[in-house]
């Protein structure tokens, strides 16, 4: 999800970039409303337990929202791949995923020919040892030691973060993918306009269904719009249609499982979903 917001004005323009897996499953499955029913899923009973759950300290675990920290860092790279490292999570914890994966390429860059520097300079003072009895110089000696020791450090930290890179990595393509899809729709098919919402689709190549969805929103701060957004268990209180709407679970700030079930009223239709969302700054 894409918003820009002026202070002043609270306008905001929105794009949702979505992809389904429409592939038809194999097996036979009865109604959602059945499967929901007796999963107990959205019922007041399911509700009535969550609360119980609550009160007993064994929901889910709380996510912790710290306030951000790289708001003036413009992501840009220092001399120090160190302290680049670390800007990296920082980024990752403020949801500012692209700006991170844009680091991390510079630092493992960087990383990469410091490396190779520094296997060339001990092959070459080998060779001059051999030549001069052995003799180094040590302040050069001692600023090798220590790019060794700052690339370990760096290394070390990518190893234990390796999970946290990888899926930066995976999300970060999904990121990009919507960033290209914010401006074009050359590639995408108009379904309609309604409601001042214009919703656009496009068929994947590995078999998903991509939905565009684009609108404006005038005297709503985009910190408002996400906040509703984020408050699954509150949708089917005003979403048409939604007759009862789940949280599964919170995975990061901007991250969120959640389930729905859409029906119309006297008619005895219904069906049910779950999604995964996912923000980035």
């Amino acid at each position: 999800v894409d918003g820009q917001a002026s202070k002043q004005h609270h306008h905001s323009s929105f794009i949702v970039v979505a992809r389904i897996d429409v592939a038809q499953p194999k097996v036979h499955r009865s109604s959602t409303v059945d499967s929901a029913s007796r999963l107990g899923i959205g019922t007041n009973k399911h509700r009535q337990r969550q609360n119980a759950a609550t009160q007993k300290g064994n929901s889910m675990t709380e996510l912790v929202i710290k306030p951000p920290t790289t708001t003036k860092d413009d992501g840009s790279p220092s001399d120090d791949v160190w302290d680049d490292a670390n800007r990296i999570f920082a980024f990752i914890d403020d949801e500012r995923h692209l700006a991170a994966l844009g680091l991390y390429k510079s630092v493992a860059e960087r990383l990469a020919g410091m490396k190779e520097k520094l296997e060339g300079s001990n092959s070459s003072t080998t060779k001059s040892k051999s030549k001069s009895s052995k003799r180094s110089d040590k302040k050069a000696e001692l600023e090798r030691q220590r790019k060794l020791l700052k690339i370990q450090k760096v290394d070390r930290l990518f190893q234990k973060k390796a999970a946290v890179l990888t899926k930066l990595e995976k999300h970060c393509k999904l990121f990009e993918s919507a960033k290209r899809s914010l401006g074009r729709n050359e590639d995408w098919t108009l379904a309609q306009t309604l409601f001042g919402i214009t919703t656009y689709y496009r068929r994947e190549d590995d078999g998903s269904l991509s939905i565009k969805l684009e609108g404006k929103l005038d005297g709503v701060p985009l910190f408002e719009q996400v906040a509703v957004l984020r408050e699954v268990d509150l949708h089917f209180k005003w979403a048409p249609f939604c007759s009862s709407s789940l949280t599964v679970t919170h995975l990061d700030k901007l991250d969120t499982v959640g389930w729905f079930m859409v029906g119309v009223p006297n008619f005895g239709l219904a069906r049910d979903g779950g999604f995964r969302a996912i923000g980035c700054d």
